[in-house]
């Protein structure tokens, strides 16, 4: 884009749109007391009131804490049960002859003669039963360690959208925080810009009065400087835009006005085939869904083990014996087996169902590897371009400094025309713009390759190797 004008005003849309995306709705910002301070603030300091403020970021730890406490929970599955049960139980029985057959009775040790007698005995009983019962599963077809892994693997997955939310949020502050240093450079630049076409002008009416230019020559100074009055209102609004943008995604209550400048790394950021390698094993993005592909593979051990038997081990005992029923036992130890013939639940469509959701997680861990092996490399050669430009336009600078000099003596001695030093000065202008705008670009396409890599906690450490500062 050759206009630096509207390189300008596109970077500026992209970071309303960006703004647009971040900020909090109204509801879920923290109340004005909750809320942080600004003024003066490095990046460093940004980035640090940015992980406390975010909600984002807590919500994302909060889902980690949970599912590795329920991990945590299910660690005990191949372990013993002991549970305590207690009953107050009131019960009755009438037994009439004929309803069962007594072969021998007695009272006190006096046998009585029961052979053709006909009886009726009512039993009634009150008690009062602790049981302590105590169970352990020793076999259930390998569905209690498919479960305790596949929880592991979900908290896996949490920790690494933890870090997913941690880098996608550092990404976002560059493109603000860097994103207002550039609307203020700019809003600078059109700031000068504007004092030289005021003075250009004054210098065009004097002349003009005197004879020396032309009404013509005079009128073009006056658009100049009219059009240098638009641009700087233009870059005052858009300067407003960011730092409502910054605040906001920091939740502070004042204007945070950037300290650290914008900057450019001339040495290499690295050797690209091992960035590209390092970035399959740390991007967050990757170990989430490998994560989920993990926890994918245990629940088809899960589901296959509903087709085996399971093994327990049983045991129970009375706590109150006089309480007994006469059918109640003192204690028993028994060996439970359980096989399930048939189950309401179809186990084969099971199954296939947790068999598809592997080949959903194959392939889905393979797209991701692929989008960031591409966008790797792409951010790769995005800071390469953004750093030649920079370079381009900082060898351009001097050039179009001197030219601007030559033009204003031509102008002063009649020489020159009010055009040639307008031309000159926007020249030098658009170059300075255009270089900050490559040192933004330069500072945004290095953090979206540190983010695609899973390396956006160095960022700070290229940005203090920068030997190149834009003010």
């Amino acid at each position: 884009m050759n206009n630096p004008k509207k390189l300008v005003i596109v970077l500026s849309a992209a970071l309303a749109c960006s703004a647009s995306g971040l900020c909090a709705a109204p509801s879920d910002l923290p109340s004005a007391e909750a809320r942080f301070g600004g003024g003066e603030m490095t990046f460093e300091q940004a980035r640090d009131q940015l992980v406390r403020a975010s909600h984002a970021l807590r919500a994302a730890e909060a889902r980690h804490t949970g599912r590795r406490a329920a991990a945590d929970s299910l660690k005990g599955l191949n372990t013993p049960s002991v549970s305590l049960d207690a009953e107050y139980v009131y019960w009755e029985k009438t037994i009439r002859d004929g309803q069962v057959k007594i072969d021998y009775a007695s009272v006190n040790g006096m046998p009585l003669p029961v052979a053709g007698m006909s009886y009726e005995v009512n039993m009634h009983q009150s008690t009062f039963r602790p049981i302590v019962t105590g169970m352990w599963q020793v076999y259930g077809g390998g569905k209690i360690r498919a479960s305790q892994r596949a929880a592991a693997a979900i908290a896996d997955q949490a920790g690494a959208q933890v870090e997913a939310a941690r880098e996608a949020l550092l990404l976002d502050l560059v493109k603000l925080y860097f994103g207002q240093s550039l609307a203020e450079r700019v809003l600078g630049l059109r700031g000068e810009l504007l004092h030289v076409m005021e003075k250009h002008l004054e210098d065009a009416r004097k002349l003009e009065q005197g004879g020396m230019i032309t009404k013509a020559q005079r009128l073009q100074a006056q658009v100049a400087c009219d059009a240098a009055r638009r641009g700087h209102d233009s870059s005052r609004h858009e300067l407003e835009s960011a730092r409502i943008a910054l605040a906001s995604l920091l939740y502070s209550n004042e204007v945070v006005m950037p300290t650290t400048p914008l900057f450019v790394l001339t040495d290499a950021v690295g050797d690209r085939a091992k960035i590209v390698n390092d970035a399959q094993d740390r991007n967050p993005q990757i170990a989430a869904v490998q994560s989920v592909q993990r926890a994918a593979r245990q629940e088809v051990k899960a589901t296959r083990a509903n087709w085996l038997p399971s093994v327990a081990l049983v045991g129970q005992y009375n706590l109150y014996r006089d309480g007994n029923t006469p059918l109640d036992q003192d204690w028993l130890a028994a060996v439970a087996v359980r096989w399930a013939l048939f189950d309401k639940i179809d186990r084969r469509h099971s199954y296939t169902a947790a068999k598809q959701a592997v080949i959903e997680a194959d392939n889905t861990v393979e797209a991701v590897r692929t989008m960031v092996d591409t966008g790797t490399r792409q951010a790769y050669d995005a800071v390469e371009n953004a750093l030649r430009q920079y370079l381009l336009l900082d060898s351009n600078l001097e050039s179009a400094r001197e030219n601007l000099r030559v033009q204003e003596i031509a102008f002063r001695e009649g020489q020159g025309t009010s055009t040639d030093v307008t031309n000159a000065s926007v020249a030098l202008t658009n170059v300075l713009v255009e270089r900050a705008a490559a040192a933004y670009r330069f500072d945004v396409e290095l953090a979206t390759l540190l983010h695609v890599s899973g390396q956006m906690d160095q960022f700070t450490t290229y940005m203090n190797r920068a030997d190149k500062l834009t003010p």
